[in-house]
């Protein structure tokens, strides 16, 4: 079955992997933070099981640990 892909850009990835996996989506995820991008754009509709990749970036003031 075709499902809409739910706008998840500003969420903690928690909150963003509970709504598109409840929604029947798979999720890969790229950096750390809140998501900042996601692979197929809200709004669309795609087949339920397909994998949403989702791009995250932390705020500008957080104190992140570079790994050397």
């Amino acid at each position: 079955s075709m499902q809409k892909v739910p706008n998840v850009i500003g969420m903690t990835l928690k909150d963003a992997t509970y709504l598109l996996s409840s929604r029947g989506f798979r999720i890969r995820t790229s950096g750390i933070g809140r998501v900042c991008s996601q692979s197929v754009p809200y709004g669309n509709t795609v087949q339920k099981g397909a994998t949403i990749t989702l791009q995250l970036t932390a705020p500008k003031d957080a104190k992140i640990e570079k790994e050397e």
